[in-house]
């Protein structure tokens, strides 16, 4: 049985969702939809492996450019929904909160995480980088 705390973010992301979906089945409550943030990054400052970070929304995304091309990544533990960080120097990415790792890849090494960072959708348009 797992405990309380590991649920925490799970169930946050599911109550965030119903609260969601309550609000856009309530008629006449809001008709101006907002629209869904992006994020904008030159593609020059993607150049040489560069991992750019930047906002969308509230959260924290890297934007990188590998050879199979342009890849966005939450940088939002799966664990407990603190930023995690990339360590250049051990080539992963740490969290601040519970010690847990992930690989360059976004897949967990150690501690208590268990599911990989999130990919986002990115795509080119002209010459940004743009995630959303």
């Amino acid at each position: 049985m797992s405990s309380p705390r590991s649920e925490s973010c799970p169930r946050r992301q599911a109550l965030k969702l119903l609260g969601v979906a309550a609000l856009s089945l309530t008629p006449g409550c809001r008709r101006d939809r907002a629209a869904a943030p992006v994020a904008r990054v030159p593609l020059a400052h993607l150049e040489g492996g560069r991992r750019v970070v930047v906002a969308l929304g509230d959260d924290r995304v890297e934007v990188s450019r590998t050879a199979s091309g342009l890849v966005a990544r939450s940088l939002v533990c799966t664990h407990q929904g603190c930023i995690v960080a990339w360590q250049e120097a051990e080539r992963h990415y740490k969290c601040p909160c519970q010690g847990g790792y992930f690989d360059a890849e976004g897949r967990p090494l150690m501690g208590p995480v268990s599911v990989p960072l999130p990919l986002l959708p990115v795509r080119i348009e002209g010459d940004e980088a743009v995630v959303g």
